[in-house]
């Protein structure tokens, strides 16, 4: 039985899309994330990436962009300081 607004995942009703993936609004399914993602706010906003792999600005990186640095304790982009062109930390 089918609850409308409520995802399907493996043809099973879900409260909520299962981690490594999202919600597909206008289909009502829950798709799959991309490999280096671990969990999805929506199909273009990656919230946590896999250990390796940065974030940056809502999609997981396998090294950041110049003026900013890889920070593993949480796998985020940082940004540089303000006198740096490029960094190895803060």
């Amino acid at each position: 039985m089918e609850t409308v607004g409520t995802p399907r995942y493996r043809h099973q009703c879900r409260h909520h899309c299962p981690q490594r993936s999202y919600e597909e609004p206008s289909r009502g399914v829950c798709l799959s994330c991309p490999e280096s993602c671990l969990d999805w706010g929506s199909e273009t906003l990656c919230l946590t990436c896999q250990t390796g792999h940065f974030l940056h600005n809502g999609a997981c990186v396998n090294e950041c962009p110049q003026e900013m640095f890889g920070d593993a304790r949480g796998w985020r982009c940082q940004p540089c300081h303000a006198s740096c062109l490029t960094c190895h930390g803060p």
